[in-house]
């Protein structure tokens, strides 16, 4: 015991004096003096002793593999080629438009991240796989385990090459696939065994092959479709998964070492601690207990929380790998989900987790799937700062403390604009941003820094350090000063923006590491420009700005045709004046008579709708949004789809969800519910549902601007939902912006259905807001808005 308490004691006291612990003991730093140091550095070799002793008999107990880490990569996403590409990826770009045939045009496509390439890359699937895994290696990474789903016949492809170079060029690099489709894995693993069965690269475990794993449950779904929900909890549900895995062993003809991974295994909710049913160890040592006769090991993919803090006691206390999920931020604007904390937060959480937890074997989420804006590798819009921080964070997990370095480290991690910044000429899908600019050093020792143009100043210690800063706009440069001395100067090359192009909640970061790095990466090529915001002609018009009007939006050789100073045809603004109202340069179009019909929702097409919600052809949009007690309105969060979502037919809403840590007993809040009607006939349109369901708590409403000053008619019709109860009566107001009253109307079963049409001038911008109330807090019931027709008058 008195071994135990020692460590502790001089554990604390070692870390406190060594620079690289600053974020973990930064008061302790501060009153150490000079010689106590030095006696600290005598008195750590008894420590690091008693460590040995400690662990020696930890590992008798449960002997602990190597630590590995791998990152998920997608094989349709190969450096440079197909549909990464420098030709495609601007081609995707130039055909971009507000008033596009689908949803992602209309909202600035689905790529707000970019792979990290010289503007005229073209290499070889050769070349690009020896550029990733150098990077890889260099952040610290075991090796790749690539998605056996993701481009199928180019993940096939992608594998081949990657085996190709880490074989002939030798690298210290191991290579397999991660399962993920139950149909493709069977195929995957044929291939993987059968080409690569006997490479040295083949990534093993115990001297079998190793695969890691993405949503493992399905392989048990495949063979046991009766199992549904909670059956998947008990532990003899377990036995569909051993099956699953002699499946896979049959083909490769020898056993696999197989990770597990929990996301979506448990009820099939993604996020473990939802399902109240796991949240105690006396589960997790049945569960494990059961899935450790064949499985290695256990991960978790994306989220995290106090259940898998539990999963990982158990599998480590028996012996099994355990992985935390590592990310950095999810923003998928195909699916509108998004997943985004302040600057590092969430980077630096998952790490103290997995380091907490001790994990064994990660999987990385991800390295190269720049569409949900997951990746590290290296990207126009982050360089290589995610890519350089993670690999100092892999490094601390790896040898137990944080690496020194010869030189001074700063990284950037911001949003693009300001929270609450009007988007313009593309459509928002949602306001809520991070609105930190996030400073991070990583310094030998203590220095001064300041933000040049933000009159901010700070000292920051020796090691990493984490400043946070409003989010305003204007470019972003910091100095690190020592003795009055400039040591080290990091400038952004997209600064913050005040007007922001197209909605982005993923993060912009760099660092002072990027030259050093893309250096080593293309020595013969020159930087690459795609800085959206940026100036390359310091005119005063962002290179977006110019590429788009006067060029094609990603071509940067398009990006200095404007000329700031010339008139806006049929106008008296110039084109510096139009980008800083946000109106096209290049005339301003006449609106004629147009409708804008809720209940004919544009986005059939897609499948898939936001909020605010596109209206078509214009840039306005229907907004759902809800009050709070205060009587302030916010977007609702909830606004959902009844029945489930069917992709073709279906289409559905979702803010940002920007906590992780959602309240026990959530307040009932209202939603807008919307859904589309077959057809009564065949040959029919299908028509759309839109249901308002206010609580006693909260009152929700439909807000549609004015995309023009001028005249509107306005025709709305609600009734009473069929299934709402008899007591229920409701509460309509129509009102303007300023909230002044259009039309008001009380809803109870006498009379089941309101409806009214006038005609009032709207100045551009204005909104007019149907507002839903409940009388009735204790029934149930919601409102069906038959009508809701906005028709603009000459």
């Amino acid at each position: 015991m008195w071994k135990n308490t020692l460590l502790h004691d001089f554990s604390l006291i070692v870390a406190a004096a060594h620079p690289y612990y600053s974020i973990d003991y930064p008061p302790m730093i501060t009153f150490l003096a000079p010689s106590l140091k030095s006696i600290l550095f005598v008195t750590s070799a008894v420590v690091l002793l008693l460590a040995a002793n400690q662990a020696t008999a930890a590992d008798q107990k449960h002997p602990d593999r190597p630590r590995k880490i791998f990152a998920h990569y997608m094989g349709c996403y190969p450096l440079g080629n197909r549909s990464l590409s420098v030709e495609y990826m601007r081609k995707g770009q130039g055909q971009l438009l507000p008033d596009g045939d689908s949803y992602l045009s209309r909202i600035g496509g689905r790529w707000r991240d970019f792979p990290l390439t010289p503007e005229n890359y073209k290499p070889t699937l050769e070349e690009a796989m020896d550029v990733e895994i150098r990077r890889a290696m260099r952040m610290g990474l075991d090796g790749f385990a690539v998605d056996v789903l993701a481009g199928q016949a180019d993940a096939i492809a992608s594998i081949d090459a990657m085996f190709k170079v880490a074989e002939e060029k030798d690298y210290p690099f191991e290579i397999t696939f991660c399962l993920d489709n139950p149909e493709m894995n069977l195929k995957a693993i044929a291939h993987l065994m059968e080409k690569h069965g006997k490479s040295p690269k083949l990534a093993r475990r115990d001297g079998k092959p190793l695969l890691l794993g993405y949503r493992s449950h399905r392989i048990g779904e495949r063979l046991r479709p009766d199992i549904q929900g909670k059956a998947w909890l008990k532990p003899e549900s377990v036995e569909a998964y051993h099956k699953a895995l002699e499946e896979l062993e049959a083909i490769a003809g020898e056993p696999i070492y197989a990770q597990f991974c929990l996301n979506g295994a448990l009820a099939g909710q993604s996020d473990m601690d939802t399902v109240p049913e796991t949240n105690n160890e006396e589960f997790w040592k049945g569960y494990l207990t059961a899935l450790g006769r064949k499985f290695g090991g256990v991960n978790g993919f994306f989220w995290g929380g106090q259940t898998y803090d539990l999963a990982a006691k158990v599998a480590r206390g028996m012996g099994m790998d355990w992985g935390d999920p590592v990310w950095v931020q999810y923003q998928n604007l195909y699916w509108n989900t998004f997943r985004v904390k302040d600057g590092t937060d969430l980077l630096r959480e998952r790490w103290e987790r997995a380091i907490a937890n001790d994990s064994t074997l990660i999987q990385i989420a991800t390295w190269n799937d720049y569409t949900e804006a997951t990746n590290v590798a290296p990207g126009q819009q982050t360089g290589y700062a995610i890519n350089d921080l993670m690999g100092l964070m892999i490094k601390r997990w790896k040898t137990g403390h944080w690496p020194t370095f010869e030189k001074d480290r700063i990284y950037f991690f911001y949003p693009p604009y300001p929270s609450g910044s009007q988007v313009f000429p593309f459509h928002d899908f949602s306001p809520d941003l991070t609105n930190s600019l996030e400073v991070v050093t990583y310094l030998q020792e203590p220095g001064t820094v300041s933000m040049q143009g933000r009159n901010e100043t700070w000292e920051a210690p020796a090691g990493l350090f984490v400043k946070k800063l409003p989010a305003t706009a204007g470019p972003v440069v910091a100095e690190l000063k020592r003795k009055d001395q400039s040591v080290l100067t990091l400038s952004a090359k997209e600064p913050i923006s005040a007007l922001p192009f197209r909605g982005q909640h993923s993060l912009t970061a760099f660092s002072t590491e990027d030259e050093r790095y893309w250096k080593e990466d293309f020595p013969t090529n020159s930087e690459s420009m795609m800085a959206y915001y940026g100036d390359l002609d310091a005119d005063g018009l962002p290179n977006w700005f110019e590429m788009f009007y006067f060029g094609k939006l990603g071509d940067f050789a398009t990006a200095t045709g404007a000329d700031p100073e010339a008139k806006v045809p049929g106008s008296k603004m110039t084109v510096r004046e139009a980008y800083l109202q946000q109106v096209d340069p290049r005339g301003l179009p006449q609106i004629a008579t147009v409708k804008w019909d809720l209940l004919s929702n544009p986005m059939r097409d897609t499948g898939i709708s936001t909020n605010p919600e596109a209206s078509s052809p214009t840039g306005s949009s229907w907004r759902y949004i809800g009050s709070t007690k205060e009587g302030e309105w916010h977007l609702l969060s909830n606004a959902s789809i009844s029945p489930p979502r069917d992709v073709m037919h279906v289409t559905y809403s979702r803010s940002s969800r920007n906590s992780f840590a959602p309240p026990a007993e959530p307040a009932p809040v209202g939603q807008v519910a919307y859904q589309w009607i077959k057809p009564a006939k065949e040959g029919e349109e299908w028509a759309r549902l839109v249901r308002l369901s206010p609580t006693g708590v909260e009152a929700v409403a439909i807000e549609w601007p004015s995309p023009a000053k001028g005249n509107y008619k306005i025709h709305v019709t609600v009734q009473r939902d069929a299934r709402s109860s008899g007591a229920a009566k409701h509460e309509l107001h129509l009102v303007d912006s300023k909230g002044a009253s259009l039309w008001k109307a009380t809803l109870d079963t006498q009379p089941p259905q309101a409806t009214t049409e006038i005609t009032l001038p709207l100045p551009a911008g204005d909104a007019v807001r149907l507002e839903a109330r409940t009388l009735t807090p204790s029934a149930q019931g919601s409102l069906e808005v038959t009508q809701f027709l906005i028709e603009k008058q000459n």
